[in-house]
Parts: C-alpha cells; sequence; structure tokens
C-alpha cells in the first residue's frame, strides 16, 4: 500500500499569479532524504482577489492533466502565451519504496506543450519516464500505455482521479460510497436530489449516513435520515430538535458543513488523500470552523490545502504551513509564535490602509447619482 504525497507546487501565468511557490514543511528535508515527520495541513490566508483560488485552479488543471483527460485551460493569464505548473510529490511504503516524482508541464489554453516527469529513489538514481503519443491534447506521459508499462504512473493517475479532491461550488451534499468501503465499486449519491438506491444498496447507504452522523453530531444538532416515498426512491431529510426537514431545505451552513465532514472522514484513514477546499469558512460561523479544523488535524492520514479569510484559524495553525496571499504573490509564514499578526502586517503593510468612510459614502453617491 503506497502513499502519496503533494509536496511542492509552483504555478506561473494562471490567474492573477505570475509565479508563485508553495510547499509543505518537510519539502526541503525530504530533498535530503532525512525528514521524519510529516504536516498534513496547509493554509492559504489573504484578501479577496489576492490570488487564494488561483492555486486551487492550478491544482484543477494539473488533476485533469495527470488524470489522462482531454483539458481547456481556462484560467491562463492572456498576456502571456502559456503557462506552467511543476508539482513534486512523495510516494512510499514508509519502508523501503521512498521516491520523489517531479512533473511540469507547460500549456496553452487548448495544448500541453511541453512536459517533463523525473522520478528520484531518496539517496538514490533519478530516472525520466518517456513520453508517448503525438496529441497535444492532452498528457504524453500520463496515458493508458505508460499507465500499463509503469506501476508509479498508475498510481499517480488513481491519486489525480480518485484521491485528489476539489470543493469550489459546497452547495452539495454527496458522497462516493467507495470512499467509505474501498472494497466497492464507485457510485456517487448526490443527497440534495431524489435517490433511486437498489434494494441491494439501502442497508450500505444508510450505513454511510451513520458513519456520517458520528462525526456530524459532535458539531451540529443534526441527523442525515433517507426517507422512502415510493418504491426505490428515497429523499434526504435532516433530524433536528424539532422534527424533520428536507435535506434541500437546510441552511448553506449546515449543507457547507455535512460536505465537509463527509469529505473529511476518508482523510482520517486514506494517506493518499488531498483535499482542496476553497473558503473552508464559507457559511459557517467562525468558531466552528476553527474546532473543525483543530479536532481533525490530529488525525488526519491525508493532506489538506484551504483557502480562508478568517483571521481566527491562524491562532489554530501555529505547527502548520501558513502563506499569506496579497496581488498574486505568496509569502509563507516564519513566525509560528504569532501568525496572527505577521499576516496582519504583510496585508496592511506601508500604504496598503482600508479607504475611509467618506471615501466610499462619496463613491456610492458619486455612482448612484443620475
Amino acid at each position: 500500500m503506497f502513499a502519496i504525497r503533494l509536496e511542492n507546487l509552483v504555478i506561473k501565468n494562471i490567474r492573477n499569479l505570475k509565479e508563485v511557490k508553495i510547499s509543505m514543511e518537510e519539502y526541503e528535508d525530504l530533498r535530503e532524504n532525512n525528514s521524519k515527520e510529516y504536516s498534513n495541513i496547509l493554509g492559504l490566508f489573504g484578501p479577496n482577489g489576492s490570488g487564494k483560488t488561483s492555486i486551487l485552479y492550478a491544482i484543477d488543471i494539473l488533476k485533469t492533466v495527470m488524470s489522462g483527460k482531454n483539458f481547456t485551460a481556462k484560467h491562463i493569464n492572456n498576456q502571456n502565451k502559456g503557462a506552467s505548473i511543476s508539482a513534486t510529490f512523495y510516494i512510499s511504503d514508509y519502508k523501503k519504496f521512498n521516491y520523489l516524482v517531479d512533473y511540469s508541464f507547460i500549456f496553452t489554453r487548448n495544448n500541453v506543450v511541453d512536459e517533463l516527469l523525473k522520478v528520484t529513489k531518496l539517496g538514490g538514481k533519478t530516472i525520466e519516464v518517456p513520453k508517448f503519443g503525438n496529441s497535444n491534447l492532452k498528457s504524453q506521459i500520463f496515458n493508458e500505455y505508460n499507465m500499463q508499462n509503469y506501476g508509479l504512473i498508475k498510481e499517480l493517475m488513481d491519486f489525480a482521479n480518485n484521491k485528489l479532491v476539489l470543493l469550489f461550488n459546497k452547495n452539495i451534499v454527496e458522497f462516493d460510497i467507495k470512499d467509505f468501503y474501498s472494497n466497492m465499486d464507485s457510485k456517487i449519491f448526490n443527497l440534495l436530489q431524489p435517490l433511486y438506491i437498489e434494494s441491494d444498496e439501502i442497508n450500505l447507504v444508510n450505513q454511510v449516513l451513520d458513519k456520517i452522523n458520528n462525526v456530524l453530531s459532535l458539531f451540529v444538532k443534526r441527523e442525515l435520515r433517507l426517507v422512502n416515498y415510493i418504491d426505490n426512491r428515497y429523499m434526504a431529510v435532516v433530524k433536528t430538535d424539532n422534527g424533520y426537514i428536507d435535506l434541500a431545505e437546510e441552511s448553506l451552513g449546515i449543507i457547507n458543513i455535512i460536505q465537509l465532514v463527509i469529505n473529511l472522514i476518508p482523510l482520517s484513514v486514506d494517506s493518499s488523500r488531498c483535499l482542496c477546499i476553497d473558503e473552508i469558512e464559507s457559511s459557517v460561523f467562525d468558531s466552528l470552523t476553527t474546532e473543525i479544523i483543530k479536532s481533525v488535524d490530529s488525525c488526519l492520514s491525508g493532506q489538506i490545502i484551504f483557502t480562508s479569510h478568517q483571521f481566527s484559524l491562524l491562532d489554530e495553525l501555529k505547527n502548520t504551513n501558513i502563506y499569506y496571499l496579497k496581488d498574486g504573490v505568496a509569502i509563507k509564514n516564519q513566525n509560528k509564535c504569532d501568525p496572527y499578526h505577521s499576516y496582519l502586517n504583510y496585508i496592511y503593510r506601508k500604504s496598503d490602509i482600508l479607504p475611509s468612510r467618506a471615501h466610499v459614502s462619496v463613491a456610492f453617491r458619486k455612482s448612484g447619482g443620475n
């Protein structure tokens, strides 16, 4: 059983990012083959428009290319002819099999222009995986041929397809049965829509809901249930202190918490899972988001990369990777004793001052006039 971890990412010319590098705490030590501990959470903090979401868009492009799919990159900086992404993965069985995989590719909106993948055994040699095929619409490294001939390519493609998960639109509540029972085939259940569930599946689905409720009930007074309204058709409802309501009628905050819990549970057992969440605190009470992050940090096997505007989270991430973003530039926090004030000093340094109320009032009156 191998674990795959995303350790380093370099992004160029995507949206408002000119060149950004983020990495896990242990990355440089892994290069020297002497890392003993691994960090599981990486937080990206910054004001609106600073480039936090652009980093997750880059990871989404990386996922598409490594999955062997055709892609159209909508988020390239229009002022440049192309963009590039470089990623480093650590692959290990935590015994004898320990490798660093460096993958980089240059691309335009519709084509993968060039790519390179090198595999380095820690303390040993480096080999380059050859390209195969002639299509620029997809990767010439992550394809069926290389998947059959290189075990590492198969592992990385499985990671990209099934283990690298991105949450942009959180107004969803769905789960894949395979994330809770690895011996089952993949099947996704969207709990905000009417469900058709086979008779031999209903017990399994209810078991998954029990697993979700086991964690969910620790943070909010809610329980997920299924109501059978005709034959094999079901609706998801939520049990509250005042009875049952349709899940689709729940508040956005509760829906986001449920989806967050659904995606966090597999991270507790799957060391190859990497969950990327945009605006982790979206529509959720700030203290609750902080408590969830604090709680899962001690039991994670996989990785979380998240964006946030929430200052209170900083005090809980002193021993974690923290990056501050502003104007498409990422700076890693070095002051673990006081990340909150380091953030404020970076974001609002020099002439970066919020506008006065008078200026705001004048601007609104001017724009609202005839």
